[in-house]
């Protein structure tokens, strides 16, 4: 009998190197994407104009149906023209967004991220050992030196020491000490793989937009609010950090 595998167990890893690379190239895509209809938008725009000059002996409503004709007959050669390279870059960014999509898993709160800093590594192992007999004191100044060295391999340390004692008992918080040391990255990594997302579904809408040849408020509501709740993380830029990426 087959066993079935939790999904939280099958979501491909991403370093912190990786969300930045898929950040890149999505923000590529959506910009190659944005340009390529912005160009298709002004061409029909120059190409009514010069139809539009060449109807003046034509009553207004008579220039309005022959100016919709064609603009009609135009906007359809150049959905079929762009149709292959429109749907690369959709692709291109459907990849990437399920590449982020993936990393949500690995990157749920500062404290995951901080557990497995340097996991395995001699130093971890060594304040580990260390740390199996520290007191409350002891352990609750070690946090503090951990922030203010900004020592995430100590910090990690400390977590697995301090998830492992009664929660009455605890001398600090884990989830403040992981906030801490990870709450900026973690911030960052959230924000980044809500630019992905908004960048996909910003390309979907304008594309299906161009498509339709009608806007869609609903959709652009629902892009504002994307936009909205990752500018609200106040997130700096994502930058990986030595030890902290893999």
């Amino acid at each position: 009998m087959a066993i079935k595998l939790s999904p939280t167990l099958t979501r491909k890893w991403a370093s912190v190197t990786d969300v930045i690379a898929g950040l890149e190239k999505a923000r590529q895509a959506g910009k190659q994407h944005e340009a390529l209809l912005a160009g298709i938008y002004l061409a029909l725009k120059n190409e009514r104009d010069k139809l539009e000059a060449n109807l003046a002996d034509l009553s207004a409503s008579q220039r309005l149906d022959v100016l919709s004709r064609a603009a009609g007959g135009l906007r359809s050669k150049y959905k079929v023209s762009s149709l292959n390279e429109r749907t690369r870059l959709l692709r291109e960014l459907a990849t990437v967004e399920r590449a982020m999509s993936d990393a949500k898993a690995h990157y749920a709160s500062p404290i995951q991220m901080l557990s497995r800093t340097d996991f395995g590594s001699e130093r971890r192992s060594r304040l580990m050992q260390q740390l199996e007999f520290s007191g409350a004191v002891e352990m609750s100044s070690l946090a503090s030196f951990a922030v203010s060295t900004n020592d995430k391999e100590l910090g990690a340390a400390l977590v697995a020491k301090a998830n492992s004692m009664p929660q009455g008992k605890r001398p600090f918080s884990p989830q403040e000490l992981a906030e801490l040391l990870m709450g900026d990255q973690y911030r960052s990594v959230q924000a980044a793989i809500m630019e992905v997302e908004e960048l996909m579904q910003r390309a979907v809408l304008a594309d299906r937009n161009f498509e339709s040849a009608r806007g869609n408020a609903v959709g652009a509501v629902q892009v504002a609010l994307k936009s909205r709740d990752r500018q609200a993380l106040d997130a700096a830029a994502l930058i990986a950090e030595e030890g902290v990426d893999a």
